[in-house]
């Protein structure tokens, strides 16, 4: 495979293709017609795929990119040696931490849109002496009104009670790692199609397994940190070569773990 066949966003300087080209005589592939899931094993030193279906591309990947994934992990294994080389530390946390931050800023955006519709609930009280029958409703579905009132929605007319319950919802409402993740997860979905979503299988990685990710790793497999450092080293490597728009995604959401990565790919090219 010639190095000018390899796309790259154009954020992104020639160093990946330079350093994925560099080892391409190394890459080793055992079977080309595997017929169970393509990756590389590091015990057996080579890839295992079925090169038809990856040049033609699947739900989930674009064509040509599921290889340039196994070659990326196996290229992992070659600069490291004993262990891959995108076992480092500082990788791997900031995969974790760009995680974590990204969990809390999208708690932080649900608790703040339900205090901002609060107020306009509040609001509409005051000005018209009423409760809307909706805007209770919608506190039914949020899980924001009380058990006094949850069978008993009709009954909104002016109550100093519930008054009283929305001004403690206000400095009150915690927001589920779990809600925060589906959001999280809908707001991929919406910007994005299924085969650009290398972003998801990162963030199982940083949020583990409870995050319902449209692709990714069975349950357990993001235990070992070798494991995530490995898979979003593979990741972004195969975005820049083969998928822009996978690549701005990750950009997006781990801009500061795509800025080590790409240290890691200059270092090594020095």
């Amino acid at each position: 495979m010639h190095c000018a066949s390899i796309r790259c966003s154009t954020r992104q300087s020639i160093r990946t293709p330079r350093l994925w080209a560099r080892r391409a005589k190394d890459y080793l592939i055992i079977d080309k017609h595997f017929g169970g899931t393509a990756h590389f094993s590091p015990v057996e030193g080579g890839i295992f795929l079925d090169l038809k279906r990856i040049y033609a591309g699947d739900s989930v990947h674009r064509p040509y990119q599921n290889l340039f994934h196994e070659t990326a992990h196996m290229l992992d294994q070659l600069l490291g040696g004993a262990m891959p080389y995108s076992y480092q530390q500082m990788f791997g946390t900031s995969i974790r931490n760009e995680g974590r931050r990204l969990l809390e800023q999208e708690k932080a955006s649900i608790r703040n849109q339900r205090v901002s519709r609060l107020d306009e609930i509040q609001s509409y009280f005051n000005k018209h002496g009423r409760w809307k029958k909706t805007d209770l409703v919608w506190m039914k579905d949020n899980g924001l009104l009380k058990d006094l009132y949850a069978n008993s929605v009709e009954g909104y007319g002016p109550d100093a009670n519930m008054r009283w319950h929305i001004e403690q919802l206000k400095n009150s409402i915690e927001i589920s790692d779990d809600e925060a993740m589906r959001n999280i997860a809908k707001h991929i979905r919406a910007e994005s199609k299924p085969t650009d979503r290398n972003v998801d299988d990162i963030l199982q990685a940083a949020l583990g397994d409870d995050y319902p990710r449209s692709v990714g790793h069975g349950d357990g497999y993001f235990s070992s940190f070798q494991h995530v450092c490995g898979e979003p080293w593979a990741e972004i490597m195969d975005a820049q070569l083969a998928n822009p728009k996978a690549y701005e995604l990750i950009e997006q959401y781990f801009p500061k773990s795509v800025t080590i990565f790409n240290t890691m790919v200059k270092e090594v090219l020095a």
